[in-house]
């Protein structure tokens, strides 16, 4: 019932389009008549670039394993003395306090990390390798096909440095970032 409730409820069902005429009203969003865009947290970004690669370890339950794992990001030993750069960087929680709020904050670093981490280069390989073209990695990432100006830039992207640069990109847009 609860569910039911709260699926139907009209703030379950607000866009995150634009409204002149709520945005005169309201320019703070307290009443909620749209949705904020989010950017996905650290775990969530490395776990979707696993499943779209088909490299994600689906098992569930048990032992926690090391950072190199493919499982789940739920399921990876965290060491505070140690704690992987990723989750810095797209504010995970520290492991050393209890954090009931991530702060989400956007920096330069991230989509440079993005371009040049090693975990993500490989996934964008193997995802490369699982879509075979430019309109599927669409499909696959992103839910959509690519408009005509897109598919034709990925195209000469694809030609000049092969299909894994564009899941990079696609990695590294802000559609893949953020949940809209």
């Amino acid at each position: 019932r609860i569910q039911q409730l709260i699926v139907q409820s009209d703030t379950y069902r607000v866009s995150s389009a634009f409204n002149a005429e709520n945005e005169s009203r309201d320019p703070e969003n307290h009443t909620y008549w749209r949705w904020q865009p989010r950017r996905l947290e650290a775990e969530v970004i490395r776990d979707s670039m696993l499943a779209l690669s088909g490299k994600l370890d689906r098992r569930i339950g048990g032992s926690s394993d090391t950072v190199g794992s493919r499982r789940r990001s739920l399921y990876l030993k965290q060491k505070r003395a140690d704690f992987p750069f990723q989750q810095d960087l797209f504010d995970g929680p520290s492991g050393v306090s209890s954090c009931a709020i991530r702060q989400i904050t956007t920096n330069a670093l991230q989509p440079l990390w993005l371009l040049n981490n090693e975990f993500v280069h490989e996934m964008a390989e193997a995802f490369a390798e699982r879509a075979k073209t430019v309109d599927q990695v669409f499909r696959m990432a992103l839910n959509r096909e690519p408009n005509a100006e897109e598919r034709e830039r990925l195209h000469l992207l694809q030609q000049e440095h092969g299909l894994a640069s564009v899941c990079m990109v696609i990695f590294n847009s802000s559609e893949f970032l953020y949940i809209p």
